[in-house]
């Protein structure tokens, strides 16, 4: 009983984080949503094999938090939309959310990408996107 009730407290919390950012920022939060579930399934103490941290996989060192800060889900939820409003903006795909896939290599990474509806991730992400 008393699990049960952390997790839904855990997950109010998250969801009002993601509620907040997403409107702030005016990203989908079912983006949001589906970006977390591809990079972590929602658990925030994953960390990657290049060193991503917590539910949106942000890397350490290209933002000014630290990895414990980042292990916060808040606080990775608000730097993971900061860093998908960014994107959006500056990623040379801009079609149907194609700029995720900025957000997963990077703008020059990304910018390699000639068709985005053929990458993976792009396809793992609204594969989430469309089915949440």
């Amino acid at each position: 009983m008393m699990q049960s009730m952390v997790s839904l407290i855990n997950y109010w919390i998250l969801s009002s984080c993601i509620d907040l950012y997403s409107s702030k920022y005016n990203i989908d939060k079912n983006l949001v949503n589906a970006v977390i579930s591809v990079e972590s399934r929602f658990n925030s103490q994953t960390i990657g094999s290049v060193g991503e941290v917590g539910l949106m996989q942000i890397r350490p060192v290209f933002v000014i938090e630290t990895h414990e800060q980042l292990l916060d889900p808040c606080t990775n939820v608000h730097r993971g939309i900061q860093l998908l409003n960014s994107f959006r903006n500056t990623c040379k795909h801009k079609t149907n959310n194609t700029f995720i896939i900025c957000y997963n290599r990077g703008n020059k990474g990304g910018s390699y990408v000639s068709n985005p509806y053929d990458n993976n991730y792009y396809k793992k992400v609204m594969y989430e996107y469309n089915y949440r």
